[in-house]
């Protein structure tokens, strides 16, 4: 699973962690090198673009979910 998408988002500041529960291998890209590249090869940016914003919308979606179950108010009878 992707974790670090701030990458692709000014100011490409962490927001949020991740903590692995089991043995774990990462990859791990340096963002900026990876915008310059970005810059230079306008295809790979779109391609990269497509995948993440399918990403976002993806856990945008599943936090609709999340918070309508958390903020659904209950009506006592």
């Amino acid at each position: 699973d992707v974790v670090g998408i701030s990458w692709i988002i000014p100011p490409y500041k962490r927001r949020f962690d991740a903590k692995a529960l089991t043995q774990t291998y990462v990859t791990i890209i340096d963002g900026r090198k990876l915008r310059e590249l970005c810059e230079i090869n306008k295809a790979l940016g779109y391609d990269l673009l497509k995948r993440f914003v399918s990403i976002f919308l993806d856990r945008l979606a599943k936090f609709k979910v999340v918070s309508k179950d958390i903020y659904t108010v209950s009506e006592r009878v």
